[in-house]
């Protein structure tokens, strides 16, 4: 371009133009006029404008949308924060639940082989009561009175029973002072006294049945029949208890074998650690507690600090490194616990035995039972030898009357020769007559002497039944604990969660007995020792005392303390159970489960957890423009932890058959099936061998558990938010934002 074209394009003035020189002016004109009529070139000034308000608008949609993100990733982590510990903190009461359950199961299977032999058993005690002696000396007594003897073919087979009996007696009921020592108590030596009575009845029954073979005949034939029927019988009923001994033997000695599986591993160890294990997840020791410091580092972190607090700090740490906040819990981590204690210790008060504890007192026999049916059918065959003498004296008596009027008309002269001699005929066999009447009087009366003198003999050993000691030589009676308190004891955690599994782990077993030791009455015996060695089991773990025995002539049993062995403790909900009082159970009555504020607001401290996630705020664009928060981005979340499992608490001090349906509890029984309570009548399901009871026992409804303790997010409370901010000078970074979402709580709820 020209410079006259260069000054047209600026738009020069006329009088410019006419001063530059140029041929054609009309072209110039033209030029002017296109250039005016041209567009071009006016968005020139507007562009920038423009883009100063686009790049302005960018800037602030890009900062608005991060800091969008950076809010949801701050609330994401806030309610990590708080959901994660309510999870762990679900996860460790189902674990503890979990551990209480082991802990009762074990005792269970401890109760169940100790019912058997007793504590005495483990210590190797040998004994032998003076009531057990003293069956022996009837037993031993009468082994030569119970054989068959008498007539009617009776003394053929004195001989043959002589013999078995005297091999069942010997071995029922040694002389030998060693042999005769017990080794096993509870519920065997029980056993082995109802089968000694048992026996010393039958012996003493088929002694009386040789009355029978006394009574002549003719009525003594039937007699004599019924002796042979009761000898027959009594016989197989000998049999049967020798059998039943026998089985008694083995069952001994297999509990005996598996002692070393009770008292080494499940009582010295297994259940021990169980009991540390809600320690070691809480870090709530039980007062009166000496362990806790043993192992590792981490270990010994773990049981100070709680193993549930360093999960929450690994995840409170890793949700910090993910989302890159800083995040704060209220409760402080260090500080959370969960809401359980361990349960109080026993309290060494004995009260009154409660009926269910059982009776000592020996249990009759069915011999005992046949014993005194036959003693009155031998009343009624003396009755029978007394009414023939008397009838034998009266025909005596007519006989004489006879003999008188024979007599007299012997006297008269006046008859003749032949009646004479038909009276002197008459006389003679009426004098025979008298003589055999005479010695069948005498006859009689002298073997109703021999029946009375061997009733009485009889009845000597039948008293001495009688005589026996009042109170059962059971060593496992006086092994029982003076100090125990029996209602406190039924209703404690421990036992709580033992008799359930007792329950059904004998279930089988008690058909068995029924089935295979009826005579012994071996299920009787063993649901008596079984319940009362629940309560003592779980005394002995809860109180850290130990049964000790000093050897001696008469074995005695102490329990006390040892330094080598410290109280174990379930742990319960807070507040469950208070530390004095009859009934100290309180399940299902805790301050946190009433309708009330301040229950509301203990339920909201123990169960809910606070969390806070911080984060600092700064703009991508134009920082200049959109200052930096100096706050930055602070969120809330509140979770809890709870179990869904139905709530339905009994009555403070009831007593019921079953377990109250309790979620929030460290038990949780299914709520769809009862639980039994302790001293509740046992049930019996299909006899089983021992090797299939646990088998058996897994389908029974009432040992079913629920693990139910779960948690989830829920909004924000004042009544947690407001005690946060009290405690804020603990809580660092979070003090100001707490502060201030607790000031305007009110304001910020808009739903």
């Amino acid at each position: 371009m020209t410079i006259k074209h260069w000054g047209l394009a600026m738009g020069l003035s006329n009088n410019s133009r006419r001063a530059i020189p140029g041929p054609n002016h009309l072209a110039v004109k033209r030029a002017c006029l296109a250039f005016h009529q041209n567009e071009d070139g006016k968005i020139t000034l507007v562009l920038p404008i423009a883009m100063l308000i686009m790049v302005l608008l960018l800037a602030f949609l890009g900062n608005a949308g991060q800091t969008v993100v950076q809010k949801i990733e701050t609330q994401n982590a806030a309610d990590g924060m708080a959901i994660a510990p309510a999870t762990w903190l679900a996860r460790a009461m189902n674990s503890v639940t979990a551990g209480n359950h082991l802990m009762g199961e074990e005792t269970a299977v401890v109760v169940i082989l100790e019912s058997f032999g007793g504590p005495e058993l483990d210590h190797g005690v040998e004994f032998n009561p003076v009531e057990s002696r003293t069956l022996d000396g009837i037993i031993r007594g009468l082994k030569d009175l119970a054989p068959i003897r008498g007539g009617y073919g009776a003394s053929a087979l004195t001989s043959a029973d002589q013999k078995f009996l005297r091999t069942i007696v010997d071995y029922v009921a040694p002389d030998n002072q060693q042999k005769a020592k017990h080794k096993a108590f509870a519920a065997i030596y029980d056993a082995r006294m109802t089968l000694k009575r048992d026996l010393a009845a039958r012996l003493m029954t088929k002694s009386f049945a040789n009355l029978g073979f006394l009574v002549p005949p003719p009525f003594g034939y039937a007699t004599a029949i019924a002796a042979f029927g009761v000898h027959a019988y009594t016989q197989v009923q000998i049999v049967k208890i020798v059998f039943e001994w026998v089985k008694l033997d083995v069952l001994e000695f297999a509990v005996d074998k598996s002692k070393r599986l009770k008292t080494d591993l499940l009582e010295k160890n297994f259940i021990p650690k169980l009991a540390e294990h809600s320690q070691v997840i809480s870090g709530n020791k039980p007062s009166g507690s000496r362990g806790g410091n043993s192992g590792g580092g981490a270990v010994r972190r773990a049981l100070q600090v709680g193993l549930v607090n360093l999960a929450i700090e690994d995840t409170q740490r890793h949700l910090e490194e993910a989302y890159n906040v800083k995040a704060l819990l209220y409760p402080l981590t260090r500080t959370l616990k969960l809401p359980i204690e361990p349960e109080p210790a026993p309290s060494l008060r004995p009260d009154a035995k409660p009926k269910e504890w059982g009776s000592d007192d020996p249990l009759t026999s069915q011999g005992e039972d046949d014993l005194s049916d036959l003693m009155e059918d031998i009343e009624d065959n003396k009755s029978e030898v007394k009414q023939r003498i008397i009838a034998e004296k009266r025909e005596m008596l007519i006989l004489e009357e006879l003999q008188k009027y024979v007599d007299e008309r012997l006297k008269n002269e006046n008859v003749e020769r032949d009646e004479r001699r038909d009276l002197n005929d008459e006389k003679t066999e009426i004098e025979q007559a008298k003589q055999d009447k005479q010695k069948r009087i005498e006859k009689f009366e002298k073997e109703l002497a021999k029946m009375n003198r061997d009733q009485q003999q009889l009845q000597q050993a039948v008293n001495s039944l009688g005589t026996l000691p009042k109170v059962s030589g059971n060593l496992t009676i006086s092994a029982m604990p003076t100090q125990m308190n029996y209602t406190e004891e039924r209703y404690s955690q421990w036992v709580r969660s033992t008799y359930p599994y007792v329950d059904a782990f004998r279930a089988p077993l008690l058909s068995l007995f029924d089935e295979h030791l009826p005579k012994s009455k071996m299920a009787e015996h063993y649901t008596k020792w079984s319940n009362r060695l629940t309560l003592v089991k779980a005394w002995q773990f809860r109180s850290g005392y130990r049964l000790k025995y000093q050897k001696g002539q008469v074995p005695k049993a102490t329990w006390s303390r040892s330094r080598n062995v410290k109280p174990l403790a379930m742990y319960v909900m807070k507040d469950s159970y208070v530390k004095q009082g009859k009934r100290r159970d309180r399940k299902g009555h805790e301050l946190w489960t009433r309708a009330t504020k301040a229950g509301r607001e203990e339920a909201e401290k123990q169960f809910t957890i606070l969390a806070m996630a911080h984060r600092p705020y700064k703009p991508v664009f134009s920082p200049k423009v959109y200052k930096d928060g100096p706050e930055g981005i602070a969120t809330f979340a509140q979770a809890i932890f709870y179990n869904a499992n139905e709530q339905t608490p009994a009555a403070i001090g009831a007593k019921e058959k079953n377990q109250a349906k309790l979620g929030w509890d460290t038990l949780n029984w299914d709520p769809e099936f009862d639980t039994p309570e302790w001293g509740s009548d046992p049930q019996r399901t299909a006899a089983k061998w021992p090797w299939e009871i646990l088998k058996e026992v897994r389908s029974l409804d009432s040992i079913k558990v629920k693990l139910n303790w779960q948690a989830k997010l829920m909004p924000v409370t004042k009544t947690r938010l407001r005690p946060a901010a009290l405690a804020n000078g603990a809580l660092g970074e979070g003090k100001r934002e707490i502060g201030a979402a607790a000031a305007l709580f009110d304001g910020l709820v808009s739903h």
